[in-house]
């Protein structure tokens, strides 16, 4: 750990060495997880490089670095490259510490764009998805519908996407999100529309433009990427959210052709 440290404090902030060194950092940590105190203190290092490369392996630690979380919620306001390596590992590790980690994530949900919304949006999904799995209570989230206007409008496609799923799976929604979310299903980008329909049907606001937009996707044989983004969006739906366009699938089956046939098909298979 000493010699890592020593290494890292020569290198630059964004060389690709951090990364490197983040890896063995926590991998000396999960072999020997009292050497995360060792972390611990190099998260405070005066030099950006080491601040990185420890704040970048707490999250592939797992579950011995939990305690070292909110030693990374103030580093999320560090320089660009710390604070992005801070963010990561508060997602990897969220559903085990949610107390520390959801209220982080919402701050920079609201306030920051990028590749570090982008990773806030996934991490609080993978929370929530978390959850849900589970059974269990999905994580208080106040503010969401609030902080993710922005990222619905004005998003890269990724984001928009991010966003419209977090919605979806968060329910239920007031009629400014339903109306915000209906209007991407005109979105230009083929996997925004779709899980913008995806998000209807999981806050139960189905309509007839969202089984249409569907059905559309799912029979384009000549534009695969209108096909991919439709099955896509429905693959890891639960079945009582797929059950909604059970007709429109078994008509995209037996009526099209194709390779995306059979993928509608193993779709129409889950259901009873």
């Amino acid at each position: 750990m000493r010699a890592v440290t020593a290494a890292l404090a020569t290198v630059d902030v964004a060389s690709p060495a951090v990364e490197d060194a983040a890896l063995v950092l926590a991998n000396v940590c999960r072999v020997a997880p009292g050497q995360c105190a060792a972390l611990e203190a190099a998260l405070g290092h005066g030099r950006a490089s080491v601040r990185r490369a420890a704040a970048g392996a707490v999250g592939r630690v797992g579950e011995a670095a939990v305690p070292l979380l909110p030693r990374l919620v103030p580093m999320l306001q560090d320089e660009e490259d710390v604070a992005g390596a801070a963010l990561e590992s508060l997602g990897a590790l969220a559903s085990l510490a949610p107390g520390v980690a959801t209220p982080a994530l919402l701050e920079q949900v609201r306030t920051v764009e990028g590749a570090r919304l982008y990773l806030a949006l996934t991490a609080l999904r993978s929370l929530v998805e978390d959850a849900r799995r589970k059974g269990a209570p999905l994580p208080a989230l106040p503010g969401l519908e609030a902080s993710l206007h922005r990222a619905v409008k004005e998003g890269e496609p990724a984001i928009r996407v991010e966003a419209l799923t977090l919605l979806g799976l968060t329910g239920p929604a007031s009629p400014d999100v339903l109306e915000r979310v209906s209007g991407r299903l005109q979105d230009t980008n083929p996997s925004v529309a779709a899980c913008a329909a995806v998000a209807l049907l999981r806050l139960d606001a189905s309509s007839p433009a969202v089984v249409a937009l569907l059905e559309f996707q799912l029979r384009a044989v000549e534009a695969p990427e209108q096909q991919e983004a439709a099955l896509s969006a429905l693959e890891d739906v639960e079945l009582a959210t797929l059950s909604r366009v059970k007709e429109m699938l078994r008509r995209v089956t037996d009526t099209s052709s194709g390779p995306g046939r059979d993928s509608v098909r193993r779709l129409l298979e889950r259901l009873p």
